[in-house]
């Protein structure tokens, strides 16, 4: 994987932490198997849209990463 890869799988591991961290997403579980399904990614990313009165997309674009550095994040 190049460095732009990495990149980008480091920011939606931050994503995920940092949506996990406040409550939008439940922790992955891997004694039980539960892990993060993209659609509970959609629906914790859609919830924080709502919270910050944003369009709720479900899609992260530069307005909802913009919400998540006002909360303390990168």
């Amino acid at each position: 994987m190049g460095k732009r890869g990495r990149e980008k799988e480091g920011k939606k591991g931050f994503r995920k932490d940092w949506l996990t961290k406040f409550g939008y997403l439940p922790p992955p579980d891997p004694v039980t198997g539960q892990l993060q399904t993209q659609e509970e990614l959609t629906k914790a990313i859609t919830a924080m849209q709502r919270f910050g009165g944003l369009e709720a997309t479900g899609v992260l674009a530069h307005r909802a990463r913009s919400f998540e550095a006002l909360l303390g994040s990168h």
